[in-house]
């Protein structure tokens, strides 16, 4: 009888355990953001979206998706609300990559997660197929850790405070699938020691093609603490 009685309890607490996993999984949500979106709209649907980020930033939590829809978006992408989580991060991926635009007009910076490092906002963010351009400062600003921006690209950095397109001052970050393109006197990439570049391309307008990124050429770069992606 105690033996069929302990085979019930085991049997219920790993029941109430897979339950209780299961919800953890379903509470990750896909959200929608566009420029022709509103902010009093559901925003879990293309037929619904939000229209501004700081909308989005008030109802992500960790392993929720904010799919960025095609359009030019006049507003800064800088998460300040709640971080990621290891293994549950906020990713904010474009629709259709390249088709998400964040233009600063060079009166606001374009992106920015993280603050003064280390931030209590900005760690544990993927981004995804999203253009920036036209920033104040710097293009892509990331003050905070483990983040991670795939096929992301970037161009024209503020020239009167001679910024760079992509500046890391922070540890734990991943660039990868990049292209940065750049003009005399701004830079293309500066990155903390513990933060890396896998793959990408750098464009300067008035050269001849393009330089490739490689993580052979990190290496050598990364030795003196700072890596120039040109």
């Amino acid at each position: 009888m105690k033996r069929h009685i302990l085979k019930g309890l085991i049997s219920a607490l790993l029941a109430l355990f897979g339950l209780s996993v299961f919800a953890a999984v379903a509470q990750a949500t896909t959200y929608y953001v566009s420029p022709t979106g509103n902010d009093t709209a559901a925003g879990t649907s293309v037929t619904t979206p939000w229209k501004t980020f700081d909308r989005s930033w008030q109802s992500l939590y960790p392993g929720d998706t904010l799919i960025v829809m095609d359009g030019v978006y006049y507003q800064s992408l800088n998460p300040d609300t709640r971080n990621g989580e290891p293994g549950k991060p906020i990713t904010i991926r474009a629709q259709h990559d390249g088709k998400a635009i964040i233009d600063g007009e060079h009166v606001r910076m374009t992106v920015k997660i993280g603050d003064t490092w280390p931030g209590p906002i900005g760690e544990y963010f993927v981004i995804e197929g999203i253009v920036a351009r036209n920033s104040s400062d710097s293009v892509w600003f990331l003050r905070g850790d483990h983040n991670i921006l795939r096929r992301v690209s970037g161009y024209n950095a503020s020239t009167d405070t001679n910024d760079h397109v992509f500046l890391v001052w922070a540890n734990d970050n991943l660039i990868e699938d990049c292209l940065c393109v750049w003009h005399w006197p701004q830079h293309d990439a500066h990155l903390s020691k513990a933060s890396a570049i896998r793959s990408g391309a750098v464009s300067r307008p008035g050269r001849s093609g393009m330089d490739a990124i490689s993580v052979g050429d990190m290496a050598k770069r990364q030795q003196s603490g700072n890596l120039q992606c040109k």
